[in-house]
């Protein structure tokens, strides 16, 4: 891919998970402090310099305002990113995984990032899966920073179903299915491979962050699910 065409993906991205952020916040009738804490902290888990972290505030502001027009945000992503499907995919995990940072999304909240699934082209089946499967790397990743297992740390078949979920498989997946699933997963969330696709550095930590909860988990299913012990 071309440097310009990579330069253009990743600054249109930038603009619209965040403009798209202040949209979402509005969407139930106003932006409240819990919002604003909410984008605040994704900020820091980002790690933005200074001028990213104002340039993310002021986009947040310009979706935020009332009459601002996300289709046609979504169409200039789309028309920028239009032989990039990954970087599309990405946009939407990333916007879930920013909008859920201090809890489930509300009702009206939902319904908006359902809609620009859809317009960027997922089913309801799909958006679904991949929204199980991003809170599941999150709360996998929350755990594996914790020092010491919790007291009431939950048995071995609960931490097999986490870290399926992490992997989007099922119950029951074959060796050679989680592998297949992992190798996926790999292939679309390597930091190198996101750079290449597009993906702002700015917001690399994030993902060198969602990266290590998958390898985590597939570490994990080798040594206490695989059948062989090895993939």
């Amino acid at each position: 891919m071309a440097e310009k065409q990579v330069s253009q993906i990743r600054q249109c991205f930038f603009q619209t998970v965040f403009r798209l952020l202040g949209y979402i916040a509005r969407c139930d009738g106003g932006v409240n402090g819990k919002e604003i804490r909410r984008t605040n902290t994704f900020m820091e888990k980002l790690q933005l310099t200074p001028e990213c972290r104002t340039e993310a505030r002021e986009l947040f502001e310009v979706g935020a305002k009332p009459g601002f027009d996300f289709h046609e945000t979504l169409d200039e992503f789309k028309n920028t990113a239009q032989r990039n499907p990954e970087i599309v995919e990405i946009l939407l995990v990333y916007l879930l995984s920013m909008a859920t940072t201090d809890g489930p999304l509300q009702q009206e909240e939902m319904r908006v990032v359902r809609e620009v699934a859809g317009e960027l082209g997922f089913s309801s089946l799909v958006f679904d899966h991949m929204l199980n499967m991003v809170a599941a790397q999150d709360a996998f990743s929350r755990r594996s920073r914790q020092q010491a297992p919790p007291k009431n740390e939950p048995p071995i078949n609960d931490e097999l179903a986490a870290a399926l979920a992490v992997l989007g498989v099922a119950q029951g997946a074959s060796d050679s299915d989680i592998t297949k699933a992992y190798r996926k997963l790999v292939n679309q969330y390597h930091p190198d491979k996101l750079i290449d696709k597009g993906f702002p550095p700015e917001m690399l930590e994030a993902a060198n962050e969602r990266f290590r909860s998958i390898r985590k988990a597939y570490e994990f299913l080798k040594k206490t699910h695989f059948r062989s012990g090895a993939a």
